[in-house]
């Protein structure tokens, strides 16, 4: 249940995205088979569009984007990549209690069945009325026309015409013209995937705004069919403001009296058809796709998401620490507990990309990936990587007593045995974001072996730690190919040294 209202959200998403434009730009503009099209686009890309997880288009893995949060970095300006961790097992209620996650599952599926439920209605009122009364029926151009005694608005539903016998003799032709247009384009099956999301998202209301869209495009396009096929415009839209106050219509069908007389006879009075480059906004959807793409690939952002849907299903947290990791640097001296930078709950998404590698020192016939089908994990995860560094590290004593700090970014290689090696400071900036905080106070009254001597590089002494606590790391898992075979990898870690 939880993976179908991630799905409804995300689709929810995917329809703003992309119809909101559509309203702004191209919903009053007279080339209506492509303004169809369009809406058409919207429903699709909405049902499958949140399926897709390409995960090169995340935003954390773009070079703008890197560049920028490394330019803050190398400037000081904090920036928190990650935003809680997780400890996972627990449960998010109480056994057999009554959850909120219950209670919005309960209303999601009574009004994704009472949407159902009454599309069947209208389905099952719809084939009824086709075949009821009828005076006679007439296979014509692919259609079957029935002509019925009764007072009834014209009507068309997948290759049946319904219409009364009155407006049959006093209109037939115009009226029949305008509902082959509905059945040469195929409006019915619009009208069936519009029900399926309207299933889906039957509590969003733009589902409902483009469902309106759609049916007017039906109109227009019907309309526009009618005076192609040589009818006086002026003695139609007559027809069409009579035709306007009748008898009840089936809301499943395409009707002939659809209640949009006035805007259907704006699109008919229109001197000049909208210029072909107008056509060229609807290229809005490119980008719009491929920002919905990004925001589901990048865990940053759809993480909260997933977390708080989870989380209220019972499978999320049984304890969430927010924005910070308090981990314990008691035996070190003259640290504090500190506070690593946030670390993403799930393993996954913090080891999602190898680093750009310094080549140089592997060999030819044994190449170091950048980007591996599997990445390589610290045992355990990378929260536990982090827990590692926290109680190894240690603040050097002399840059406390001169007040040094610095941020070091070392790189390293995760071999196919999973052992650390070509441990090396990065010159360049580092693109893992995945910060090290080490916090100490400044110390005040040093010791003969805290005062720095000549020759003394502040610098040197923090990345001499760094390799220290790296060259103690345990075995990783190494990275895989495409083969699933063991790979090397590259890894590059930023460490904030810093005093308060």
């Amino acid at each position: 249940m939880a993976a179908l209202l991630l799905y409804s959200l995300k689709s929810a998403f995917v329809l703003a995205l992309l119809y909101v434009p559509y309203v702004l730009m191209l919903r009053r503009e007279s080339f209506f088979r492509f303004n169809r099209a369009m809406l058409l686009a919207v429903l699709v890309l909405s049902l499958v569009l949140p399926l897709c997880n390409v995960s090169w288009l995340s935003l954390d893995r773009q070079p703008v984007v890197h560049a920028a949060q490394m330019q803050l970095l190398e400037l000081g300006v904090p920036v928190t990549m990650l935003d809680e961790v997780e400890i996972m097992g627990g449960s998010g209620a109480a056994a057999g209690g009554l959850t909120l996650f219950a209670v919005l599952s309960a209303i999601y599926i009574i009004g994704m069945c009472g949407v159902l439920l009454a599309r069947m209605w209208q389905m099952g009122r719809l084939v009824r009325g086709v075949g009821r009364g009828s005076l006679w029926v007439e296979r014509r151009d692919g259609m079957t026309v029935h002509c019925q005694a009764r007072d009834v608005s014209p009507f068309s539903w997948m290759n049946h015409v319904v219409i009364s016998r009155q407006d049959y003799e006093e209109n037939g032709r115009e009226i029949l013209l305008h509902e082959t247009g509905h059945i040469r384009a195929r409006h019915s099956w619009d009208v069936l995937l519009l029900t399926l999301v309207e299933m889906l998202q039957w509590w969003n209301p733009l589902v409902y705004m483009l469902a309106i869209s759609l049916r007017d495009v039906h109109e227009y396009e019907a309309d526009d069919y009618v005076l192609r096929q040589g009818i006086s415009a002026r003695g139609y839209q007559m027809l069409v403001i009579k035709k306007a106050v009748g008898s009840g219509s089936y809301a499943f069908a395409n009707n002939f009296n659809h209640s949009l007389t006035l805007k259907r006879i704006t699109m008919m009075c229109k001197k000049s058809k909208s210029s072909a480059w107008m056509r060229a906004r609807a290229l809005y959807v490119i980008p719009a796709a491929a920002l919905a793409l990004s925001v589901f690939a990048t865990p940053k952002i759809v993480s909260p998401v997933e977390g708080a849907v989870n989380n209220l299903a019972g499978k999320g947290t049984e304890k969430r620490a927010k924005n910070q990791i308090n981990l314990d640097f008691s035996e070190q001296e003259y640290v504090r507990p500190t506070d690593l930078m946030s670390v993403k709950g799930t393993e996954n998404s913090l080891n999602r990309q190898a680093m750009e590698a310094n080549n140089s020192f592997a060999p030819a016939n044994d190449s170091v990936y950048n980007t591996p089908a599997k990445n390589a994990e610290y045992p355990g995860g990378f929260a536990e990587c982090y827990k590692f560094m926290a109680q190894n590290i240690k603040y050097p004593k002399v840059c406390q007593y001169m007040g040094f700090q610095g941020r070091v970014v070392m790189g390293f290689v995760v071999e196919k045995d999973g052992s650390i090696s070509d441990i090396h400071k990065v010159r360049g900036p580092g693109k893992t974001l995945s910060e090290i905080n080490v916090v100490a106070f400044k110390k005040d009254n040093p010791e003969a072996t805290d005062v720095p001597k000549a020759g003394d590089d502040l610098g040197d002494m923090l990345e001499a730690e760094a390799i220290r606590v790296l060259k103690m790391m345990p075995r990783w898992t190494p990275a895989q190919n495409e083969k699933g075979e063991p790979v090397r990898s590259h890894f590059n870690m930023p460490m904030m040294f810093r005093l308060q």
